[in-house]
């Protein structure tokens, strides 16, 4: 829970701690020309596709490195052009989440460090507790 925490807010758990509301995109970068943003965008992921495909033909190891060296060319022109670092769009969810889990994934979209706090501050009080009542380990 302390790694999820860490990866939706940027910054490590610690009991009290406030999360930052995160800047919205299109002000971090505002010269970035959209063209030429959403071309890199489609060489990466066509270049990963062809990745992906020689991996699974079993290509030669020479073919493959050549390619992810395109590949990498091409995140460093998306870095120079948006000043960030490439990251792969989030998998969406395999199954849709009961009414209830809706509700709470709703929540943790409006803010992921507050919920990830709660969680992480209820499971430490678990672990105090077993600890307390020496319970075995399992």
């Amino acid at each position: 829970m302390k790694a999820n925490f860490k990866n939706a807010s940027g910054q490590d758990w610690k009991p009290g701690v406030q999360v930052a509301a995160p800047a919205p995109a299109a002000a971090a970068a505002p010269a970035a020309d959209n063209k030429s943003v959403d071309t890199i965008l489609a060489g990466i992921a066509a270049q990963g596709d062809k990745i992906r495909q020689l991996k699974s033909d079993k290509a030669a190891k020479n073919l493959i490195d050549e390619q992810v060296k395109s590949l990498l060319s091409l995140k460093a022109q998306y870095k120079e052009v948006t000043g960030q670092d490439w990251k792969p769009p989030a998998s969406p969810p395999k199954a849709a989440p009961a009414a209830p889990q809706a509700a709470a994934a709703a929540a943790t979209m409006a803010d992921p460090g507050s919920e990830l706090s709660e969680k992480i501050a209820k499971q430490g009080d678990r672990v105090r507790e077993l600890k307390s009542a020496k319970a075995p380990k399992v």
